[in-house]
């Protein structure tokens, strides 16, 4: 159980410039709610090394609640499942919402 949580909240942070796209946010008006230069953005992306604080930081700008129960309820219910998911798949499924 644990590793599925663990491996959910690596998926969020994965893709979260998907999921900011999905709720017709501008990656960038994001970026600078949260008071990030475009390099320090870019790497925190590329690498998905964003703290729970700051993934629920994002959620709250872009209010994702809608999003948050569509996709992290299907994310859950796949992930519960096939025991995890790969990112490929996670992004595959954020992207056909």
């Amino acid at each position: 159980m644990l590793i599925e949580i663990v491996s959910e909240y690596k998926a969020m942070c994965m893709n979260v410039a998907e999921i900011i796209d999905k709720t017709g946010y501008k990656v960038d008006f994001v970026r600078q709610k949260l008071g990030y230069s475009r390099p320090g953005w870019y790497k925190k992306r590329k690498t998905g090394n964003f703290s729970p604080e700051e993934l629920a930081e994002i959620f709250k700008i872009i209010r994702v609640e809608e999003l948050e129960d569509k996709a992290l309820g299907e994310i859950l219910d796949k992930s519960k499942l096939s025991g995890r998911l790969t990112e490929k798949e996670t992004k595959n499924m954020i992207d056909s919402l």
